[in-house]
């Protein structure tokens, strides 16, 4: 197999190009990326208004909740990896712990009522596993005082879908609930 010939263009000569560029030049530039997608704006909200973090975490919840839907299920179009890269730019962009763990909450709220609505989905079940296995991998960045709010949560939907799923899914949320409070 040949060999692919390496860029000549890459970082390294956007970054010099970059630092003999004026500020309005720069800005320009940031706004004509701002408004060439809606990924590149919640990247920018999250990366430049983190004592705004609401508006990146709406606009990113708004984008998961229309992968998460029950019309997305039905109509063959649900991909994990959707999910993914929404939950990954998020996590990138926004670089808190907290943060992601209210987002990857809103996730299995979502993805659990889905479920709910549509039953037997296997897909959807897989993502319920991966999404409560990332939340479990962050749980040691989060502070002590953002537990509360966040052990609320995992508890009010443990208790929800109960005794509610196949697969084990209801038993492993119940037990997933309980580590957390255990951990506390």
């Amino acid at each position: 197999m040949a060999k692919r010939a390496k860029s000549s263009v890459g970082w390294a000569n956007l970054k010099a190009t970059l630092k003999n560029c004026p500020a309005p030049g720069l800005i320009a530039l940031l706004q004509e990326l701002y408004e060439l997608d809606g990924v590149n704006r919640t990247f920018l909200h999250a990366r430049l208004l983190p004592d705004k973090p609401e508006v990146a975490i709406d606009e990113s919840k708004k984008k998961l909740r229309q992968i998460l839907s029950v019309n997305s299920a039905f109509d063959g179009h649900f991909k994990h990896s959707d999910a993914k890269r929404v939950i990954d730019q998020f996590a990138k962009a926004s670089d808190d712990a907290v943060n992601l763990a209210d987002f990857l909450l809103s996730d299995l709220e979502m993805s659990f009522e889905t479920l709910g609505e549509i039953g037997d989905f296997v897909p959807m079940v897989d993502h319920i596993y991966i999404a409560l296995n990332r939340l479990d991998e962050i749980k040691a960045d989060l502070p002590d005082e953002a537990m509360g709010p966040i052990l609320q949560r995992i508890g009010d939907l443990a208790r929800r879908w109960d005794g509610k799923f196949g697969y084990g899914l209801s038993d492993e949320l119940r037990g997933f609930a309980q580590t957390w409070k255990e951990a506390r």
